[in-house]
Formats: structure tokens, sequence, C-alpha cells
């Protein structure tokens, strides 16, 4: 089985977690990264093993060899580069938060829907075993009827640490 050749959208923290994921993955592998600069994009591809580092996203998404793009860019730009990927007839696998209103997700999913391409989440704990685990004794109904679920998902990172990247404007 060959791998999926991701382009990933975002040179910063969370893409490069990604990245590294895709190094151990039978699945996928880190094909592409393109950033707002080309040294951060060239920088993050010899750090990473990517095959080709773009200076825009335009012109990684035009690469007939990414497949599938990774979206791990602020926030508020998730549905607009969605969009481009689809547009670009690509697979989209977009950071959390997926989009930032229901207006935005509306309407990628329409244009993925009419293109027919792949538009996910990348919300991991999904795939998680205990979770797929949790789902077939819920549909089964082997623990009961399920009355209420409270879960939280989050990490512990220092305040201070968060003050940094905010103002450093290092997301």
């Amino acid at each position: 089985m060959e791998k999926v050749k991701f382009g990933i959208m975002g040179c910063g923290r969370i893409a490069a977690r990604f990245a590294e994921a895709l190094r151990v993955s039978e699945y996928g592998e880190a094909y592409a990264c393109a950033a707002r600069e080309l040294s951060r994009a060239e920088a993050f591809a010899q750090e990473h093993a990517c095959t080709k580092a773009y200076g825009n996203y335009e012109e990684m998404l035009a690469d007939p060899g990414v497949e599938a793009v990774y979206i791990a860019t602020v926030n508020n730009t998730h549905a607009p580069y969605a969009q481009m990927c689809i547009n670009a007839g690509k697979a989209v696998l977009c950071e959390k938060p997926f989009f930032m209103c229901r207006k935005d997700a509306e309407e990628t999913f329409a244009l993925a829907k009419e293109k027919g391409i792949l538009c996910m989440e990348g919300f991991w704990t999904r795939t998680v075993p205990s979770f797929l685990k949790m789902r077939e004794w819920i549909d089964s109904g082997r623990i009961g009827e399920l009355k209420l679920i409270r879960a939280g998902f989050c990490f512990r990172m220092p305040y201070n640490e968060q003050i940094k990247k905010v103002t450093s404007g290092d997301r």
C-alpha cells in the first residue's frame, strides 16, 4: 500500500507534531510543507523530512504530488484554507477547531460534498482504541442507557509559556 502524500499548511509547533507522527505512520508521509515565508518552510522540511517546501500555500496546492493537506494554521484561517484545498482537489485534514462559526462549516461542507472531496477535523481521539470500544459498548447497550457524558480535552501548558507564545506571534 502506498502512503498518502500530505502537504502541511503552516509550519508551527502543532504541524511539527503531525509531521513527526507521519514519520512512524504506515499510511501517510510528510511530502510537502508550506509557510508564508519560504525560509521557514525550508527549515521545517529539513527538520521533518518533507520532500518539498513552498513559500505560499497556492504553490503547494498546485503540486500534483500532494494528495491531502493537513491545515495547521491559525484558527480563523481554517475555513478559507480548507475551501482553497477543496477547490484544488485535495482532501483536507484540519486541526481543531475546525471552523469558527456555523456558516463557515456549512459552506465548507457543501463545497466538499459538491466536489466529492474528503474534509475532516483532525480530532484524533475518535480513532483511539478505548474510544472505539466505548462506542461499541454504548451502541450494543452493554453498559445500559446513556444518560450523561462529561468529558474534557486539554493538556497542561504553563501560563508563562502561553503568554510568551501569544505575545511573540509564535502559534
